[in-house]
């Protein structure tokens, strides 16, 4: 019986001696932040939460702030987690406010069955809203970043922005002697993990001169150039702006209208090519003379580049619109493959010309503004997609885009050289002025109820 009780009372104190220890480390989890249960499947949560939550629990502790914003894994986990499902930005830009100043919008389409629906059940917020002093385009649209730049011959800076955070950060062009910006890309290296801005040179001597490319590296401080010897085309016309497709690690530039060349930049490799569209793409004499010219689209579409050529058929068949589907399946021969589509378009479009295509996961998209509605057709479905009215009645008169969007956590802070220096919003325009002195880059950061900060490199 004592021996009974002894080891009851060992048992016990023991059991008392767990709980302490217990408590012990739930109050040193509870200070430091940390979970009390395992890592993996406190990622596996977070991975499906939305970009702006997981910002948020960043803020809690110390330790969920690293977790987020230094983890490298949790960081390409929850992006992968994003590809999967994958939704739409639409890019409003130029709304004319007054006198040269203008509006850009990023519409965020989104399923969700509590809110008010538009259209097939999608409903649209504003993701990001800037102003302008002047037009603007985008540049490209790269895993949750979008780029933007003034239309004009050689802008002073490209503006990068993240959709999940109120951040900018703004490349300052390097200044070239003779040139001016004929093509630019923005991009990512999914070998080297590095976003890329690219542009292509031309001379001011001679429109039709190739000058050089310039590369710059997000996260370090320097343009650097790349020289083509004998380039081998001329860059014909006076288009001062063209943005690239950007498809599986490369970007491809139309280059004029009548012409089969294209070119393409490979972000890994750094190397210059160009290649040839389909001769069906190249409106001929006759159609140019008849004002019947196909209309001509570039997109990406599985990781490839593909040219759609719409055109209107004629006749009473209920298929009112044909689509020609070219898919890129060797760059250094100019081989490509065929696949043709009839549609039948209801409404139709008032002019094919303002139709735009893009590729989204399995599908090939028709998109257009009608004057009051955003309408999204399925080629493969041949069915209406979706469709949203906005409050956007101008007549249409702003420039438009649709992006695939996917969620990313990444803050541009992860691009900023370690020697910048810090400055509050409000020295902005001194730093501006003294450009040519001084090129650089700024990242502006602006949190609710704080005054915007700047944070500044130089090179």
């Amino acid at each position: 019986m004592i021996a009974k009780r002894a080891r009851s009372l060992e048992e016990s104190e023991a059991a008392d001696e767990c709980k302490r220890q217990r408590m012990e480390i739930t109050s040193i989890e509870q200070q430091s932040g940390e979970p009390n249960f395992p890592p993996e499947m406190v990622l596996e949560i977070i991975n499906r939460v939305p970009v702006k939550s997981v910002i948020r629990f960043g803020s809690a502790s110390k330790y969920w702030y690293n977790s987020i914003h230094q983890d490298p894994k949790f960081m390409s986990n929850y992006f992968l987690q994003s590809l999967k499902n994958p939704n739409f930005i639409v890019c409003v830009l130029n709304v004319n406010l007054k006198d040269s100043i203008f509006m850009n919008h990023m519409l965020y389409i989104e399923d969700n069955h509590n809110h008010k629906h538009a259209g097939d059940g999608k409903i649209v917020h504003k993701s990001l809203t800037s102003r302008s002093n002047g037009k603007k385009q985008v540049v490209g649209y790269c895993n949750g970043f979008v780029c933007l730049s003034k239309m004009i011959k050689h802008p002073s800076t490209y503006d990068i922005y993240s959709l999940s955070m109120p951040e900018v950060l703004s490349i300052f062009t390097p200044t070239v002697a003779d040139g001016y910006v004929k093509f630019h890309g923005f991009g990512f290296d999914s070998i080297t993990k590095e976003y890329k801005l690219v542009i292509i040179l031309n001379s001011s001597a001679s429109i039709d001169l190739f000058k050089c490319i310039m590369v710059f590296t997000l996260g370090t401080s320097l343009w650097r150039k790349i020289e083509i010897p004998n380039p081998p085309l001329k860059l014909f016309g006076n288009d001062v702006y063209k943005a690239a497709i950007s498809c599986s690690d490369v970007l491809y530039w139309g280059t004029t209208v009548g012409s089969r060349d294209m070119i393409s930049f490979d972000l890994h490799s750094e190397k210059f090519q160009v290649f040839q569209i389909p001769s069906e793409c190249i409106p001929s004499s006759t159609e140019q003379q008849q004002q019947q010219a196909p209309i001509v689209r570039h997109l990406e579409f599985k990781g490839s580049l593909c040219v759609a050529r719409l055109e209107k058929t004629s006749g009473t068949s209920q298929n009112n619109c044909k689509v020609h589907l070219y898919a890129l399946s060797d760059r250094s021969k100019s081989m490509w493959t065929k696949k043709t589509l009839l549609l039948s378009l209801c409404p139709l479009p008032c002019s094919v010309d303002g139709v735009r295509v893009m590729g989204f996961s399995d599908k090939v998209l028709l998109y257009w503004f009608d004057g009051e509605h955003f309408h999204f057709y399925d080629l493969h479905r041949g069915q209406d997609f979706k469709d949203f009215k906005t409050k956007y009645h101008n007549g249409g008169l702003f420039d438009f885009q649709l992006c695939t969007h996917v969620e990313n956590p990444l803050s541009l802070k992860t691009f900023v050289p370690q020697r910048a220096h810090r400055f509050h919003a409000d020295a902005l325009k001194a730093i501006i002025e003294e450009r040519p002195r001084r090129p650089g880059g700024i990242l502006r950061l602006s949190t609710p109820n704080k005054e915007p900060v700047a944070l500044c490199f130089l090179f």
